[in-house]
């Protein structure tokens, strides 16, 4: 049947993948967000961006519970080898956090309902659409233990998280369009950008792929190029990742105004003159990559920053912005 609507207790996010014919029901935990996917391996503990969506940070990020609950987890998994398994424990935020005790009930609910997230993120990430994710808590379902508000049992609290691996989806029907001026400057190859059929559908692959794509297109002068279209779909019949892929390069635009913010010392003018961007000539992001580097390698700022102005002008011109920092000099 069709997959079940499941958003984050507290506000929906979008589903940037579907799911067509028979979902697996073990993706247990109603009212939770699925279908996301990571960008990085391994997953860094403090930041973990799926599809274009940012999850929580690492629960280090927070200060020491000043009410720390301990909880002692075991995770399992069923289908999947010794490596999969140490993939999916480095992205657990319960397994790696165990000797941070999150604050109280509430914070231990919390990490696990980010660790669902998490982990159904890893398993896209190795190509695996259908898997389940079963945390547990002083064994209860997650979503019982948020409707409850309190743990029974002992302390420390036991935590399982149960993951079934699914089977590994390949990339099936991969369509990269554009729109405007992006028609006639990417290629319509999925192979080009990774993403060939019959290839292991690991969902990063797409991500780098529009990635790559903006990339090109801001190389070529449009720097408010941007994917309009994302269209994600698991055929578990088949076990294959549709993926549909638009960008839209905007406006080609050319170098305009440079101006300065910052400074207490230096002059203004010295800093447009060193960073050399010239004016009027078509955007590339590598020539302010290399403006940046000259001010950097003077010496006498603590950061620069070129900040581009959100839109381009009528006359197709992009404002440029150096912010910079002064460092302190010795009299």
């Amino acid at each position: 049947g069709p997959v079940p609507a499941l958003s984050r207790v507290g506000g929906s996010l979008p589903r940037p993948v579907r799911h067509r014919s028979a979902w697996r029901a073990g993706i247990v935990c109603a009212g939770i967000a699925a279908g996301l996917a990571a960008v990085l391996q391994p997953v860094p503990a403090s930041a973990f961006e799926l599809f274009g969506y940012r999850l929580w940070g690492s629960a280090s990020d927070q200060a020491d519970a000043p009410d720390a609950l301990a909880y002692t987890p075991v995770l399992t998994l069923s289908g999947g080898d010794e490596a999969l398994q140490e993939r999916l424990t480095a992205a657990s935020l319960l397994m790696g956090e165990a000797d941070k005790a999150p604050s109280g009930e509430a914070g231990l609910i919390a990490r696990a309902l980010n660790d669902f997230d998490r982990l159904i993120a890893q398993l896209y990430i190795e190509g695996r659409y259908g898997g389940t994710v079963d945390i547990r808590v002083a064994g209860l379902p997650l979503q019982t233990a948020l409707q409850r508000g309190s743990l029974p049992g002992p302390r420390p609290v036991p935590v399982s998280i149960a993951i079934t691996a699914g089977p590994l989806f390949s990339f099936g029907d991969v369509h990269i369009g554009a729109e405007d001026a992006a028609a006639s400057q990417l290629a319509s190859d999925p192979g080009f950008w990774g993403l060939a059929q019959g290839t292991t559908a690991d969902s990063s692959k797409v991500l780098a792929a529009e990635r790559q794509i903006l990339s090109l297109l801001q190389a070529r002068g449009y720097p408010k190029a941007q994917i309009v279209t994302r269209d994600i779909t698991a055929d578990h019949a088949n076990r294959q990742l549709d993926v549909t892929l638009v960008a839209n390069a905007g406006r080609q635009a050319r170098f305009g105004t440079v101006t300065v913010t910052g400074t207490q010392v230096t002059d203004p003018g010295f800093v447009v003159a060193q960073a050399m961007i010239p004016e009027g000539s078509v955007y590339d992001p590598e020539i302010l990559a290399a403006a940046q580097k000259r001010l950097n390698d003077l010496g006498i700022f603590a950061s620069v920053n070129m900040i581009e102005a959100e839109t381009v002008e009528p006359d197709g011109t992009l404002p440029i912005t150096i912010e910079v920092s002064e460092r302190k000099r010795h009299v």
